[in-house]
């Protein structure tokens, strides 16, 4: 008795019954995958051969050659900074360029190493001065 007449405002809430969660209606994956066009899964079927392909004849170009893999990725890093190395990285934008038109989206340029020097430093904290640290109010 005396647990009725000490009520409290959110009684009426808690007594009231709570509405079922409604079911979320999400596809399986199987339906998901349908949704997508055709067009692009042939174009990724088509990446998928060109990028076997090239696997393949690497795999058969170091067996001609006898070169180990290992040994020839090892000298491609060492090959960065000749000249032939700079105008290939070209050749690579002019593709990626032609490539993005063909899309029509955009090609994000690549920070080189000073413009991520610079936004690195930028970044760092500075400390307080006097001023601010007195809490004081700025006259200009």
């Amino acid at each position: 008795m005396k647990r009725e007449e000490e009520s409290s405002i959110f009684d009426y809430a808690r007594k009231k019954a709570k509405p079922a969660p409604k079911p979320k209606s999400t596809p399986p994956a199987s339906e998901a995958k349908e949704e997508e066009p055709t067009d692009m899964k042939q174009m990724f079927d088509k990446m998928r051969t060109m990028h076997r392909e090239l696997k393949e004849s690497l795999e058969k170009t170091f067996e001609k050659t006898g070169i180990n893999p290992k040994h020839f990725e090892d000298s491609l890093k060492l090959a960065k900074s000749t000249p032939l190395w700079t105008e290939g990285q070209k050749e690579k934008q002019l593709l990626e360029q032609k490539v993005a038109e063909a899309i029509g989206t955009t090609v994000p340029r690549a920070k080189t190493e000073k413009e991520r020097k610079e936004t690195h430093m930028s970044k760092e904290r500075k400390g307080k001065t006097l001023g601010s640290r007195k809490k004081w109010i700025p006259v200009k």
